[in-house]
């Protein structure tokens, strides 16, 4: 017996030109469309409505159903199907303002360590991505206190996350660049809440972290995202080439650039993939690994901005972070497309047809599109965003998905 996937999506925007329209999916493929002309049809209200399963008593053989989900919008990715539970924003935090900090958009706020510090005498608020984001300076040898209020974390139990899937994305603008030799964790987990002194239990648990490996050597110079678990002797990471992340690698950086990560993971596989882990930067993605882990060993409870204070014997002497951190979602399931990334408010499915990334799929993007139809990417004037199925040609097949997501935004 074979399971497949069905789907069935309308929306009543008008497109113009083409009215109305309706799709089904099967398998997460769109195999069938049909627009309506306004004033030929319209879809009726569904207000107090009833979903008719079988459509009359006759019916014969046997359908088996299961996970039957309805959304408010009109869905167009399917990749979530091989996952039973719906997506769901677990944490949105802008770190734009001081009470953007403490009380998160959604989900739980961070906490700040209060130890010589009450206040926001070390901490900043700094420009970032989306006006403003949250500064952390780790950094002793510049006069910083590690014992101070520079220390945020978020309690992971309350946000709900999982070692089984999710997705960590955010911004980050570095305050130094990658000729440096240093350790940056951009996040940390550890079990407890306190300030330096006195010194942290040791890991126990799932520890999280997301890093650049600036240490000297061939192997180094990259950015790391994975877990560790101790008592089971398990290590999976993602991590990016040898080098990658230093001068003259394709992901190098200097003082005041801006990046966008996301740490995505699935022990089941991502989208039906063999991929476990995957580690994207400026959307792009950079690593993966099919390493395994136990999933019910569950995280760390606190997810550190950076590090937490007495990071091992670093904190001291190396840089534990040092830069601006803005626009953190956290997700209940492995993301796979961020071009949303350039959206300040939070996009479960992402827009894949916003090809200027503005958050909506409009005119200027279909004019993007035809100036680039019939390019594939042996022409110099190939554009890989209007290449919207990734097959290497912008064709009618993208002027489909297009049409499909027209006057979408952001549900």
């Amino acid at each position: 017996m074979a399971w497949h996937h069905y789907a069935l999506t309308w929306d009543d925007t008008v497109v113009p030109g083409f009215g109305q329209h309706t799709a089904l999916y099967i398998d997460g493929v769109m195999v069938a469309k049909r627009w309506l002309n306004v004033g030929e049809h319209n879809f009726p209200p569904l207000e107090d409505g009833v979903i008719r399963l079988i459509l009359n008593d006759n019916t014969q053989g046997a359908v088996l159903m299961d996970n039957l989900i309805v959304w408010d919008f009109a869905k167009s990715d399917y990749s979530d199907r091989f996952v039973e539970t719906p997506r769901e924003l677990l944490l949105w935090s802008r770190f734009d303002s001081q009470d953007n900090v403490l009380i998160s958009d959604v989900g739980p706020g961070f906490r700040q360590i209060s130890y010589i510090y009450a206040d926001w005498q070390e901490a900043q608020i700094a420009a970032a991505k989306f006006d403003n984001g949250l500064f952390v300076n780790h950094d002793v040898r510049e006069g910083w206190n590690n014992d101070g209020a520079n220390f945020f974390a978020v309690d992971l139990f309350d946000v709900g996350l999982t070692p089984e899937r999710g997705t960590l994305e955010f911004w980050f603008k570095f305050k130094y660049g990658c000729d440096a030799s240093n350790h940056c964790y951009f996040w940390t987990s550890s079990p407890e809440f306190v300030a330096h002194y006195p010194p942290p239990a040791p890991h126990v648990g799932t520890v999280f972290n997301i890093a650049w490996d600036g240490w000297p050597g061939a192997a180094r110079k990259r950015f790391t995202a994975g877990f560790q678990q101790i008592d089971v002797g398990v290590n999976p990471h993602a991590v990016t080439a040898p080098g990658s992340a230093g001068p003259g690698g394709h992901l190098a950086f200097a003082t005041d650039d801006m990046f966008h990560f996301a740490f995505v993971w699935d022990v089941a596989g991502i989208g039906g993939t063999p991929d476990t882990m995957r580690l994207y930067v400026n959307g792009a993605l950079e690593a993966t690994t099919n390493e395994a882990w136990d999933y019910t060993i569950p995280f760390e409870r606190y997810l550190y901005v950076g590090s937490p204070p007495n990071c091992d014997p670093w904190d001291h002497v190396h840089n534990a972070v040092k830069g601006v951190t803005d626009n953190v979602e956290i997700w209940n399931y492995a993301k796979t497309t961020f071009d949303d990334r350039f959206v300040e408010e939070p996009c479960p499915f992402g827009i894949p047809a916003d090809i200027n990334h503005d958050g909506t799929t409009d005119l200027l993007d279909l004019t993007m599109f035809l100036s680039h139809f019939g390019t594939c990417t042996t022409d110099p004037e190939f554009y890989p965003q209007a290449d919207l199925d990734g097959r290497g040609c912008v064709d009618l097949a993208d002027l489909s998905i297009l049409l499909a997501q027209y006057g979408a935004i952001c549900p």
